[in-house]
């Protein structure tokens, strides 16, 4: 077992982060230290996630950012100011640095599959809110009088909007929800959707 390992076993980032005088609630959630945070959007426990600007990782990395050090810089400062009984000379074997190496990689990899997943359920959620927009300026302008339904004059603007607004509300709903699962299902879905949506607010004049 190397240091990074060893550290790891030791210390959380929620330790690290009550010891370096991060206020933490009892759900595990903080002001983020790595961006402007006016409310807690961190949340830490074996390793640390914020909410607001995606940093995440193990206590290691949490240190590393925290002070601007590189990963053997931070995996020392947490033996020496949590007292660890490490051998910080130790020097990896062949196996344990090919095994961190693809282990690192790996991460890197996940990290930016994540984040291009994230960037894109943005740009869906946006493009769905600016449909729903649309839609319900259509119903409040087009919301036909008395003499209107009773004439059968009503115009097609409102007849869509009512169509698809509790559609487009139903989609929100599930992109802003904590269910991973249905969030994936739609997103899936979302060119087949965007088009559509984009049919119904365009076609007619």
């Amino acid at each position: 077992m190397n240091i990074f390992s060893e550290v790891k076993d030791a210390v959380s980032a929620r330790d690290a982060a009550s010891f370096y005088g991060l206020k933490i609630s009892r759900n595990g959630m903080c002001l983020c230290p790595f961006h402007n945070d006016k409310n807690p959007s961190m949340k830490v426990e074996k390793n640390f996630y914020c909410f607001g600007c995606q940093a995440k990782g193990d206590v290691i990395d949490f240190v590393r950012m925290l002070f601007n050090l590189n990963a053997k810089e931070a995996a020392i400062k947490l033996i020496n100011d949590f007292g660890l009984q490490v051998d910080t000379q130790k020097k990896e074997s062949e196996k344990e640095k090919n095994e961190r190496i693809r282990r690192t990689k790996e991460k890197v990899y996940k990290e930016n599959v994540q984040y291009a997943y994230e960037t894109e359920l943005k740009r869906f959620h946006s493009k769905i809110s600016d449909f729903l927009l649309i839609f319900r300026e259509w119903d409040r302008e087009k919301t036909p009088t008395k003499e209107q339904w009773e004439e059968n004059k009503v115009d097609e603007k409102y007849i869509v909007a009512v169509n698809c607004i509790e559609r487009l509300e139903y989609i929100l709903d599930i992109l802003e929800s904590n269910n991973d699962e249905e969030k994936f299902e739609i997103f899936k879905q979302r060119k087949g959707i965007i088009e559509y949506y984009e049919r119904r607010a365009t076609e007619i004049k």
